[in-house]
């Protein structure tokens, strides 16, 4: 089996020649047998009339994934991909055993919102960015939020004497962040002593971040001081969050996955999708309150023995953002969180 026949669209955006063609050729070509060994392993457990067992099928994909792109060096169309990658074609053969199974004729209860349990998600792109579908169980349809902002026009018409003027205006409507829309997060690409100037300044930093990268706004640091909590600062209707478009991978569906401990993938990519894997301030707890740790004077100080607690980009456990305290005087980046 195929990527292709299992749904999956994968455009090239490489010549014949380069380095890139072979990891891109080499993934697609695992895609299609990891998607093959799933559904052969759905075959045996039909006929011993048991759960089917994927292990050997994960195990095998993820080290030849892991192989192909350690070999290709980074010259990859897309790098550190595997999970979503799995994931994809893991919904697809699942749904291809389903509707082989004859349970096509009575279908489970399908979800209508976020609010309902999804099998997985997906990212797909859209005219105005990117938009989070919920893929349900069976055949159900996707649940979508965000997509592409959505233009209105309006014409108006002036006319004198002699001529008639017709103006035409086009306006973009921006799908508010947790409004039928995702909420965009990322890591600032600079570092940053623990006197960031309070919050107010440390949100500055990251508009001006965002506006660098042609990111919409606005954002807001998760940072919180010894008055208020971070998880606040952020609207209750916040979520699904993902990283940038061009890096987008889910890390949390909604606020409250968002503080319950773990992400789905790390806050790894700064705001030009760049990999930053380092210590972020944060002063804040895994449920999105204020740490009893020191906050670099609320984020005004870097006097000599002057503490911050922070997180770390890379892990998607609680330390993502209550890693350790680190000295004021040192520089760390910040988490940005659309708003």
């Amino acid at each position: 089996m195929t990527a292709a026949a299992l749904g999956l669209v994968l455009t090239s955006t490489v010549q014949a020649g380069d380095p890139a063609v072979e990891c891109e050729t080499k993934k697609l070509k695992e895609s299609g047998t990891y998607g093959k060994c799933r559904l052969k392993a759905e075959a045996k457990g039909v006929k011993k009339a048991e759960p089917a067992n994927y292990t050997k099928c994960d195990e095998k994909f993820g080290e030849k994934w892991d192989k192909v792109e350690g070999k290709a060096g980074g010259t990859c169309p897309t790098n550190e991909d595997r999970t979503g990658i799995q994931g994809e074609i893991t919904v697809h053969a699942d749904r291809i055993a389903w509707l082989l199974s004859g349970e096509a004729t009575a279908p489970p209860s399908c979800p209508t919102s976020f609010s309902d349990v999804c099998e997985s998600f997906n990212i797909q792109s859209g005219p105005g960015g990117f938009r989070l579908c919920c893929v349900p169980p069976g055949t159900c349809a996707e649940v979508c939020m965000g997509s592409a902002s959505t233009s209105t026009t309006t014409t108006t018409s002036m006319t004198t004497s002699t001529t008639t003027t017709s103006t035409t205006t086009t306006t973009t409507l921006r799908q508010l962040c947790g409004h039928d829309e995702v909420c965009t997060v990322f890591v600032t690409s600079t570092g940053y002593t623990g006197d960031l100037g309070g919050l107010a300044a440390a949100d500055s930093i990251c508009g001006q971040h965002a506006s660098d990268a042609g990111l919409d706004g606005p954002f807001v640091a998760w940072l919180s001081t010894s008055t208020v909590n971070a998880v606040d600062r952020l609207d209750p209707a916040s979520g699904p969050f993902h990283t940038p478009t061009g890096c987008a991978s889910l890390l949390a569906v909604d606020l409250t996955d968002l503080t319950d401990g773990t992400l789905t993938n790390p806050i790894l990519f700064d705001e030009q999708c760049g990999t930053r894997e380092v210590n972020v301030w944060t002063g804040t707890s895994p449920d999105g309150t204020v740490s009893g740790l020191d906050k670099c004077g609320d984020w005004t100080t870097t006097l000599d023995f002057a503490v911050g607690l922070a997180g770390r980009s890379y892990d998607d456990d609680v330390t993502w953002t209550y890693h350790g305290t680190t000295l004021c005087q040192n520089p760390h980046e910040l988490y940005c969180f659309e708003q």
